[in-house]
């Protein structure tokens, strides 16, 4: 077992050494900072490169630690939404809070339809019209939403990074999702970072921001300054949002 261990460990720090490999010569600007890596090879001697602005940092490949480690209560949702065995191991969170109910209480307000959640069989299962189908038979927008607040409860105290948070979610709900990121993350102090290019899912945001009077969340766009060809990033309140989005103004990095 130990050998089996150590075996696949290396296979771990070997892929982990091809990313960076492939990785060569990334170079990002914004308005505020630039940052790159490269790999230089002089005399047979190979350091990896770091910069963040004008700070340097220069590593012998050898001396490069290539060993992972886990960040605890920072998770991710793809545009997929979760893997089965994570939404199984964040809805262990929900549990511990005995909030089971409140997943039900926020699916059925989705879909009326939808009874209640449990784990069956070990595999994430919906009760809908008295029959239980697992999540996969239940399309996008369902394990999209279990994905999100299970997730909330599996972050709280930290981060949760959502990618197109409105896939598979029908727009007429989008005020509703939005209600629940903004709630939950307020009751669990979970910092949830979004994206999305849905003008409805924007809208929606910027709705529940003004009607619940909150001033912690902030609406972030990138676009392209037609002068100078550079990217760059600003901020807008629900006030500037607002305006832009009912006077036919610029949004999404257009």
């Amino acid at each position: 077992m130990e050998k089996l261990e150590h075996r696949v460990l290396g296979d771990i720090e070997r892929n982990i050494q091809q990313f960076i490999e492939q990785s060569n010569g990334i170079f990002v600007r914004s308005n505020i900072n630039t940052c790159s890596y490269q790999i230089e090879n002089k005399e047979g001697i190979k350091k990896y490169f770091f910069s963040f602005n004008n700070e340097s940092i220069g590593i012998n490949v050898n001396e490069f630690s290539f060993e992972l480690s886990d960040m605890e209560k920072i998770h991710f949702i793809d545009n997929f939404g979760l893997s089965n065995s994570h939404v199984i191991n964040y809805y262990s969170s929900l549990q511990k809070k005995d909030a089971e109910a409140s997943l039900n209480i926020i699916l059925n307000e989705f879909d009326s339809s939808i009874e209640v959640f449990k784990i069956i069989d070990e595999k994430p299962q919906c009760k809908v019209n008295g029959k239980y189908l697992e999540l996969t038979e239940l399309g996008d927008g369902v394990r999209h939403l279990v994905s999100i607040v299970t997730s909330l409860y599996a972050s709280e105290n930290g981060y949760l990074f959502i990618d197109e948070m409105d896939n598979g979610i029908h727009y007429t709900v989008l005020g509703e999702l939005w209600n629940v990121i903004f709630t939950l993350s307020a009751k669990l102090n979970v910092q949830v970072f979004a994206t999305t290019h849905s003008k409805e899912c924007i809208e929606a945001f910027n709705h529940v921001q003004h009607d619940l009077g909150d001033k912690q969340s902030a609406y972030f766009e990138m676009a392209r300054n037609i002068k100078t060809e550079q990217i760059f990033m600003r901020d807008l309140d629900d006030e500037q949002l607002a305006y832009e989005l009912t006077h036919q103004g610029k949004y999404r990095g257009e």
